[in-house]
C-alpha cells in the first residue's frame, strides 16, 4: 500500500493531539502516562501484576511504580500482595477509577466535537470513524475494550504515535516536529511564503513558526527573503538542501503511518483517516472565516485623534 500523507494530515494530527491533551488536563489531575496505566487497569478487569503491566505498556518498572503511586493516592487504584509470594505485587482499578475514566472519556469526546466542527453529516461520519480507528491503534486486551471509551483510547494512541513520529523525524533528519511541518508545507507549495501565512495555514503560532524558521535557516534548509514593497514582510523558501530533507520527512511520515497506523486498520478506517486531514483543515478555515466576518460588523471609522 502506497501512502502520501501531506501536511494536512500532520496538521490535523497535531490539532487532535492538542485537543485531547487539553481535554485531559481540564478534567483530570493525571498525566498522560498515569492515565494510560489507569486505562490498562480498567481493561484488565482484575488485579494485574506490575511487571506484566509494564510489559503491556512498554514502560520501565520505576515509571509504572510512580504512576501507580499517583493513582493510589487519588484512590483510582489499589495495590495488593500475593499471599503466597510476597514479592509479587498486584494492582487493580477502583470504582472511583472507573468513574473517572467515564468522565474523562465524555469530556474528551465533547472537546473533539467542539474543536472540529461537524455540522455536515458527512464530516461527522468521517470524524467518528477516525476516532474509532485511532482507538484501535494500540491493541486492547479484548475486542470489547476497543469499543468502550473510544475517545480515551484515541488519546492514548495519538500520544504514542506523536512520540514515535517526532523520535523518527529526529533520528532521520535531526529536526523537531514543528520544523518538519514547516518544511513539508513549503515543499508542497513550491514558492516563498510569508511567516504569517505559514502560521495561519499550519494553525501554529507566529512565534513558533518564526523560531522554527530561524532554526531551519541555521540548518541551511531555508532561506529568508525580503520584499521591496513591504519592509516588514519576511518570506521563507526551501533551499536545495531543504528540498532534499523535505523528501526525507515525507518518506518518514509515510513509512511510520503505514507501519504504525494503516497496518492495524480496515480499509474503511484507513480511508476515514486519510480524509480527516482535509476535512479538518476545511472546517477550521471555514470557522476562522466566519469569525472574521462576524467581527467586520463591529468595525468603526477611525476618529482623527486615533490616526496618530
Amino acid at each position: 500500500m502506497t501512502l502520501n500523507l501531506d501536511s494536512a494530515y500532520l496538521t490535523a494530527f497535531e490539532l487532535a493531539h492538542e485537543t485531547l491533551r487539553r481535554g485531559l488536563s481540564f478534567s483530570s489531575p493525571l498525566t498522560i502516562t498515569q492515565y494510560r496505566v489507569l486505562a490498562k487497569l480498567a481493561q484488565a478487569k482484575k488485579p494485574i501484576n506490575q511487571g506484566e503491566l509494564g510489559e503491556l505498556l512498554l514502560l520501565k518498572p520505576n515509571v509504572i511504580t510512580q504512576a501507580l503511586d499517583a493513582l493510589v493516592a487519588q484512590q483510582f487504584a489499589r495495590r495488593s500482595v500475593d499471599p503466597i509470594d510476597g514479592r509479587r505485587r498486584y494492582s487493580e482499578i477502583t470504582a472511583d477509577g472507573l468513574a473517572h475514566i467515564a468522565e474523562i472519556n465524555e469530556t474528551l469526546t465533547q472537546c473533539l466535537y467542539q474543536n472540529f466542527p461537524t455540522n455536515n453529516v458527512a464530516y461527522r461520519t468521517i470524524l467518528e470513524a477516525s476516532i474509532e480507528a485511532a482507538a484501535r491503534i494500540e491493541p486492547p486486551l479484548s475486542p470489547v475494550d476497543a469499543i468502550d471509551h473510544q475517545a480515551t483510547n484515541a488519546l492514548i494512541a495519538v500520544e504514542l504515535i506523536r512520540q514515535e513520529t517526532e523520535a523518527a523525524l529526529i533520528e532521520n533528519c535531526g529536526a523537531s516536529l514543528a520544523e518538519c511541518r514547516i518544511v513539508q508545507y513549503l515543499l508542497e507549495r513550491k514558492e516563498p511564503l510569508r511567516v504569517g501565512i505559514l502560521a495561519r495555514e499550519l494553525f501554529m503560532s507566529p512565534v513558533t513558526v518564526a523560531r522554527g524558521s530561524d532554526h531551519l535557516v541555521d540548518r541551511g534548509w531555508v532561506q529568508k527573503l525580503s520584499s521591496p514593497y513591504d519592509r516588514k514582510a519576511v518570506f521563507v523558501r526551501l533551499s536545495t538542501q531543504g528540498v532534499k530533507q523535505g523528501q526525507v520527512i515525507c518518506d518518514t511520515v509515510n513509512e511510520l503511518g503505514k507501519e504504525r497506523i494503516w497496518s492495524n486498520l480496515t480499509s474503511e478506517q484507513c480511508h476515514a483517516l486519510e480524509s480527516l486531514g482535509q476535512v479538518v483543515m476545511a472546517d477550521r478555515r471555514a470557522l476562522a472565516e466566519a469569525q472574521n466576518r462576524a467581527q467586520l460588523k463591529d468595525l468603526k471609522p477611525l476618529r482623527p485623534k486615533d490616526r496618530h
